[in-house]
């Protein structure tokens, strides 16, 4: 049997988001296979203090061995699974602190993790690569709306912090005013900025992408809501947003294995897409740990093709046996 270490918490803004993914995958892990894995959950503080039963814990290496430790426990620790979106760990920190011990992981690599993370430079790679992304350019406190929206050839911009995920600091600015503000808050979650022109669109498409071995598989899902865009409001509170399934799905679907496979992506990740009155399909943004809620669209997307949790966490963890 082999020690899975689970961590959540973490130091970011999205600790939430962490903790519903814990619970999740938690809940049906065992129910995988019982002569497999032993899980070992850790949870990390905003101070990035790690406790396992209440108890301080650190992991250290022992020749080709990885350990965890307290004052009165140790444990060899075969495989590891960060379930922290944003700050400190999809950023690509704990999967570093993972290869320096030679440690195997679930998640994307150190490199891919740095990239899928910055918005600026996926989408630049992207579309370097061939695909259609909205207009977009990096804030500079040297410029205002009216620079932005000439620059870009649109009235209405979206302002989004650089680093970070969960729909945290995003707004949409159509004038001055309201491009100051949606600057202010961005600024709370991130020192770089990205400023996108707003796409007016027929769906929105979140598609699933999941990876063992050789194997891939994606599952698309529209997010229907009411607001300009899907705000925090809309991801997580009840009633205000729906799901749907519209044909294009499978075009986008194939267009997320893809861009999946070129940023070099591994196990698991979220890619968000638009698509205009034209039908035209713009990639938005990558997350390579996005929130696994029973009621997150991950999660919906891969039930409607009829992959329940256990399925999920059983092609996940397969080629770690």
């Amino acid at each position: 049997m082999k020690n899975l270490l689970i961590l959540y918490g973490g130091q970011g803004f999205e600790d939430f988001a962490s903790f519903s993914s814990f619970n999740y995958v938690a809940s049906n892990i065992n129910s995988f296979n019982l002569n497999s894995f032993n899980m070992i959950d850790i949870l990390i503080s905003e101070n990035n203090i790690w406790s396992f039963k209440g108890k301080e814990c650190y992991l250290i290496k022992e020749g080709s061995d990885v350990f965890l430790k307290s004052d009165d426990f140790s444990c060899k620790i075969d495989i590891a699974w960060a379930m922290i979106p944003g700050k400190g760990s999809e950023d690509g920190s704990l999967h570093g602190l993972f290869e320096s011990f030679n440690l195997p992981y679930i998640g994307s690599s150190v490199a891919a993790s740095v990239l899928a993370y910055d918005k600026l430079l996926s989408n630049l790679m992207v579309h370097h690569c061939g695909f259609k992304v909205p207009e977009f350019a990096s804030y500079n406190e040297n410029f205002d709306y009216c620079y932005y929206s000439k620059f870009l050839t649109c009235e209405k911009l979206i302002i989004k912090p650089n680093n970070s995920g969960s729909s945290l600091g995003i707004s949409i600015a159509f004038d001055d005013f309201s491009f100051k503000k949606g600057i202010d808050i961005a600024l709370k979650y991130s020192q770089s900025l990205i400023i996108q022109k707003f796409i007016e669109k027929k769906h929105e498409i979140l598609c699933s992408v999941l990876q063992s071995g050789n194997e891939y598989k994606a599952f698309g899902i529209e997010a229907v809501y009411d607001d300009l865009i899907f705000s925090r409001e809309c991801k997580y509170e009840k009633g205000k947003k729906k799901f749907e399934f519209p044909e294009i799905i499978h075009k986008v679907e194939s267009l997320a294995l893809d861009i999946f496979k070129i940023l070099k992506c591994k196990d698991l990740a979220r890619l968000d897409f638009v698509v205009d009155q034209n039908d035209e399909i713009y990639f938005i943004e990558i997350n390579t740990m996005p929130g696994m809620s029973s009621n997150s669209s991950f999660i919906k997307a891969m039930e409607n093709k009829g992959m329940n949790s256990e399925d999920f966490v059983n092609f996940i963890l397969k080629d770690k046996l």
